[in-house]
Formats: structure tokens, C-alpha cells, sequence
């Protein structure tokens, strides 16, 4: 006798194919989008909405009355993470390093928009930035961290990315296709990112790679602090003990240097 599927609640499905919606948008879209997308009649959607937007899981612009997703859909998110180590077991790690720095640090992951800061841990001397917050989306030029991803990441994943932001940022140091790629060799080779005074003036920072156990980039821990405080010269302290630090993290995932 063949087995049947377990049935599910169809409202639920319905409800998360909106979530899902929203989640594959760069930026808070319309009613009327998230109808088109998900192929639902805007008044059958609408009643989730209320409820998704009740709980936090979705929110409404004020301004232009477009709808992203909500600080809930993040706790979510971190949950998730947290329940499978990633934040548990590096929590420690980040605080004595930010300790001995006495700098910030964060640990941030490819997230569907780019790089995602999902924990940060501040040190003494670190300086208030709000644009470096959990749940921040960096760029991929601009940033260490985006530097970082891109050189460890398939190409192919990040060239579409890369090429909208050399269009639009005429303040970034490289230029053109081939720059960046020249950059991301220096980057595979030193086995850290580090960039200062285009996406926060006045500060730098360094991004190393975190491997599993299939050699793939599953997170990236970076160092941020004020020009003349953060040393990021490749051979300098901070980067050997960044280093030290990820090498750490990278072998209790099973990742082996060849």
C-alpha cells in the first residue's frame, strides 16, 4: 500500500510562501509586488500580512508603506545559527579577542542580500558605530568582509554584485573587473581582507576567512578600529592573532589545510 503524504495546514504554507517573498527582495516591496510574487490575489494575502506585521515578522515602511522583513524574521535567523554552533562555539573566541584588541569585533555570514553581521562583541577602546549593528548587510567592495566573501566564494555567485558596485561607487580603490580580481588574489594570499576609510570614515578593518570541513566559507570574523589604532598590515599582531583565532574555528568544523 503506497503511503500518503502527511497533510500540512495549507494557511501556513501560504503564509510562509509570503515570507519567502520578502525574503528574496533586496529592498521592502509593495502589496501589490508581494501579490505578483507569490501569485496570490492582494486581498487573500493581506490578512497575513496584518498578522505576519502584528508579530514582528514582517514591517511596514512609514514612509513609502512597502513591507520587508521584521526583527522577529532576525531573531529567527540568529536562532537558527545559534542552535547549530555557529555563534555558541565562536561567542568565547570573539570575546577574548575583542578583549586583547580592545576592539570590535564580528562574526558575519553570507546572508541572501551579501555579508550579515550576526554577532558583535565591543572592546575598550572600540567606538560606537551604528551602522555596524547586528543584522547589517554590508557591501561587497567596500567592506572587508565583503572583500573577504568574495575572494572565497565561486566568482560566479558575486560577479553580477561586484559589477553593480564598481557602476555605482566611484570612491572604491579598484576600477574596473580586472582590479578586483587582482585584489581578491592578494586577498586568497595573504589569507585576510583588510580595507580602511571608504565605507566608515577614519575607520579600517581585517576580515579572515572561517572553512568547514568541505573547504567552503561558512563565516567571516572581522576586526574593526579607528585608523592608527587597528594595525592591518598583513604580518602585523592583530592579523596573526585574527588568524590564530579562525584557524581555530576552522579546524573544530573539520577543515583541514592541504
Amino acid at each position: 500500500m503506497k503511503k500518503t503524504a502527511p497533510k500540512g495546514i495549507q494557511s501556513i504554507g501560504i503564509g510562509f510562501s509570503i515570507l519567502e517573498v520578502l525574503l528574496q527582495s533586496s529592498i521592502p516591496i509593495s502589496l501589490t509586488k508581494i501579490s505578483e510574487r507569490s501569485g496570490f490575489s492582494p486581498s487573500k494575502i493581506h490578512s497575513y500580512i496584518v498578522s505576519f506585521t502584528n508579530l514582528k515578522m514582517i514591517q511596514q515602511d512609514p514612509v513609502t508603506g512597502f513591507y520587508g522583513l521584521g526583527p522577529k524574521a532576525l531573531e529567527l535567523g540568529l536562532g537558527y545559527l545559534d542552535q547549530n554552533n555557529l555563534i555558541t562555539h565562536t561567542r568565547p573566541l570573539l570575546e577574548e579577542l575583542a578583549d586583547k584588541l580592545g576592539l570590535t569585533v564580528f562574526l558575519g555570514v553570507w546572508g541572501n542580500k551579501g555579508p550579515t553581521i550576526v554577532y558583535r562583541v565591543d572592546g575598550i577602546h572600540s567606538q560606537s558605530v551604528f551602522d555596524l549593528r547586528i543584522g547589517s548587510v554590508l557591501p561587497l567592495l567596500s567592506s572587508a568582509v565583503g572583500l573577504n566573501y568574495c575572494a572565497h566564494l565561486p566568482f560566479n555567485l558575486v560577479e553580477e554584485r561586484i559589477a553593480k558596485e564598481l557602476k555605482r561607487n566611484s570612491s572604491l580603490p579598484f576600477k574596473s573587473m580586472n582590479e578586483v580580481k587582482t585584489e581578491l588574489e592578494k586577498v586568497r594570499e595573504n589569507g585576510v581582507s583588510s580595507l580602511g576609510g571608504i565605507l566608515l570614515t577614519d575607520f579600517t578593518a581585517i576580515s579572515a576567512p572561517i572553512f568547514d570541513f568541505s573547504k567552503t566559507i561558512n563565516a567571516a570574523l572581522t576586526i574593526m578600529g579607528r585608523i592608527g589604532e587597528l594595525d592591518d598590515d598583513p604580518e602585523s599582531e592583530a592579523v596573526k592573532l585574527l588568524k590564530e583565532v579562525t584557524h581555530k574555528i576552522s579546524t573544530s568544523k573539520g577543515y583541514k589545510e592541504l
